[in-house]
């Protein structure tokens, strides 16, 4: 993984803690507002796209395939029946699959990374490579729902839009 990939992943993993910090244990849970995602599923949700680095790297994943159908992109909150994690245990989660993606990344052959990463859905897009779409997970990814866990944040804690 280059240097600055991985520097971006730990800046900007370093903020959602803090964000997550600002959230109370109660308001995890809750929908800051009408169609919003819950912080609980936003974080799961970045924890188990991180941990679809292992897929491209070719190892198992981390996560159980109980948290990757829970929190995956075409899953929606509170579908299931299965309580969610507490916000402790998503958390740190989250911190092993994102120390656990760089290793895996740093340990992928150039064949490996130039090689297509194969979703349909990025066919047409300048995103090609498997180290181009890990690149994209584990950056611009995860600074979209970063944003989303900033405003849900916001709208828990009673902030308004404009301050």
């Amino acid at each position: 993984m280059s240097q600055s990939a991985a520097a971006i992943l730990r800046l900007l993993s370093g903020r959602i803690e803090s964000v997550v910090a600002e959230i109370s244990d109660e308001d995890f849970e809750k929908r800051p507002g009408a169609n919003l995602n819950p912080p609980v599923w936003l974080l799961g949700h970045l924890a188990v796209s991180i941990d679809a680095v292992s897929k491209f790297a070719g190892a198992p994943y981390h996560l159980s395939d109980e948290w990757h159908s829970s929190f995956n992109a075409h899953s929606t909150p509170f579908e299931n029946e299965t309580p969610y994690p507490s916000k402790a245990e998503i958390l740190a989660a989250y911190k092993e699959v994102v120390d656990r993606s760089i290793n895996l990344m740093d340990n992928m052959t150039a064949d490996q990374l130039a090689a297509a990463h194969g979703l349909e859905g990025l066919a047409n897009t300048p995103v090609k490579s498997t180290e181009d779409m890990v690149t994209l997970l584990l950056t611009g990814h995860i600074g979209w729902h970063l944003g989303h866990l900033e405003w849900a944040a916001r709208l828990l804690n009673g902030v308004p839009a404009a301050a």
